[in-house]
């Protein structure tokens, strides 16, 4: 969703809310690992360790804005400042970093009745559109993560609203997935079982997964778009996110091993840094 700063919002009408918000730092936020860990909406990119490697590799400081009702957190918004020349912009999720998503997490969005959700997305909204004005930012960016489906309340307050997904699929439920494939994918599918396989990871396996995307960039005159010791950082701060204590590794096929900065050969790989159900490759 984004909100450029611009004339001719000024018509808009005030949603009224008794609702107070503030921002602070993500070593102030002391609940946010729970919060995290427990909302629904809530996707690898929330992880404070993922934010802490953003902050430690671009030295930004990534902000929560914070929204109570009382003293309880109604909503939190993980994001950063930064500036398009003299524009001020709030980001969420920051730029070049390959985050696909972040936007607010909502405490037990799963089990808030309609009205309730209302209410803390207008005062979400609400909350936002303060923020910019008393940092006098000109422009707002936020990407949701797909199960955040309602962008009335930002659209009432002067967003737009854009869709950027086609279809949702869980991969939680194996039977559920297979249920949802067409006949003629799944014999595809198993057509093609043995190709790919799934082991735990290794650190060797981290640096020809780099090295091949740096390949791959360099391949097309391009440079990689990620900053220097990015990966690096986030294979540190992850590396025991997989249910063995290991990120995973996809190999695929049975054909040469690309050369890791060794030059030993090595398998073909995505590395899954978060979980077994995401694949980055």
């Amino acid at each position: 969703m984004d909100r450029p700063g611009r004339r001719g919002h000024e018509g808009l009408v005030e949603m009224t809310t008794d609702c107070s918000f503030r921002e602070e730092t993500l070593e102030d936020g002391s609940d946010y690992p729970e919060l995290a860990s427990q909302s629904p909406l809530a996707t690898a990119f929330h992880r404070p360790e993922w934010l802490a490697a953003v902050q430690d590799i671009t030295g930004e400081s990534v902000r929560l804005l914070r929204v109570l009702q009382g003293r309880e957190t109604t909503a939190i918004l993980p994001h950063v400042h930064g500036r398009w020349g003299p524009i001020r912009i709030l980001l969420s999720p920051p730029s070049g970093l390959g985050m696909q998503y972040l936007g607010p997490l909502i405490p037990e969005w799963g089990d808030l009745k309609q009205d309730k959700r209302e209410a803390r997305l207008n005062a979400l909204a609400e909350a936002v559109r303060n923020h910019m004005r008393e940092g006098r930012i000109r422009f707002c960016r936020i990407r949701c993560a797909p199960g955040l489906e309602d962008a009335r309340a930002f659209q009432w307050s002067g967003f737009e609203a854009i869709p950027r997904y086609t279809y949702r699929l869980s991969v939680g439920d194996e039977n559920a997935v297979w249920e949802g494939v067409k006949k003629t994918v799944r014999s595809d599918i198993r057509r093609h079982e043995g190709v790919l396989t799934v082991v735990p990871a290794d650190a060797r396996d981290w640096v020809a997964f780099e090295d091949g995307l740096d390949a791959r960039y360099s391949e097309q005159g391009l440079r990689a778009p990620l900053p220097e010791g990015y990966l690096a950082r986030l294979r540190e701060a992850l590396g025991g996110a997989g249910p063995d204590g290991r990120p995973n590794r996809l190999m695929a096929g049975n054909g040469p091993r690309p050369s890791g900065r060794s030059g030993e050969r090595r398998p073909r790989v995505g590395v899954d840094p978060v979980c077994p159900g995401a694949r980055l490759l």
